[in-house]
């Protein structure tokens, strides 16, 4: 469902485009923030399979930091949820437990991070 969904989904893929040309050319644009900050509230799934996209798209260029702010908005809204899921894509991404390293975690519930901790460190 989350892998991939750039692919099936032809909005998804330009909106990942243009958040990762913001990324590379000064930060990521203010509106696209806060699309995903509304989507980690209104439709979770959307947002991370959002997350997940940019992260299969981007190149080394694109800090691990950015990468990790919609991860972490999804987190701290619905952490219980997802961390589960989250932790089960560190296995399919390889990069995805050095983006989640960036994640600072001061909104997200402490169970969450504890469980976070342990599969950002693979």
């Amino acid at each position: 469902m989350y892998l991939k969904a750039h692919e099936r989904d032809a909005k998804l893929r330009v909106f990942c485009d243009e958040w990762l040309l913001g990324a590379l050319t000064g930060g990521a644009d203010v509106g696209h923030e806060s699309k995903i900050a509304s989507l980690a509230v209104k439709d979770p799934n959307a947002a991370l399979m959002c997350a997940v996209s940019l992260v299969e798209l981007a190149g080394e260029e694109v800090a691990d930091e950015a990468l990790a702010g919609p991860f972490e908005l999804v987190l701290a809204k619905h952490g219980a949820d997802f961390i589960d899921v989250v932790c089960e894509l560190c296995r399919a991404l390889p990069r995805l437990p050095r983006i989640l390293s960036c994640i600072w975690g001061q909104h997200i519930p402490r169970p969450v991070m504890r469980k976070l901790e342990l599969f950002r460190s693979i």
